[in-house]
């Protein structure tokens, strides 16, 4: 699996699981969430990796996640995320 070999793997997985994980897994932590929205989990390195497509694209590019930016995800965070799924995906 390309992702999980990308060099900014572990950084990259680590914000995803302090940004996001909290919602997007299957016990949600976070107040008013009984389930992982849309059935998204994201609570593993492979999970993750799986997902890279779409948390590139809500997280990285659109910045639609999380949602009103409540976890505080930063710009950098943010473009941590895009170059590794650049690396993971060869673009």
């Amino acid at each position: 699996e390309p992702f999980l070999r990308a060099e900014h793997f572990a950084q990259a997985s680590l914000t995803v699981q302090t940004r996001c994980a909290m919602c997007h897994t299957h016990e949600p932590a976070w107040s008013g969430i009984f389930e992982a929205p849309k059935d998204v989990i994201l609570d593993s390195d492979i999970a993750i990796a799986n997902r890279a497509h779409d948390i590139a694209i809500q997280a990285g590019y659109a910045h639609a996640m999380p949602p009103g930016n409540a976890t505080g995800m930063t710009a950098e965070e943010r473009a941590l995320i895009v170059a590794w799924f650049r690396e993971g995906s060869g673009r």
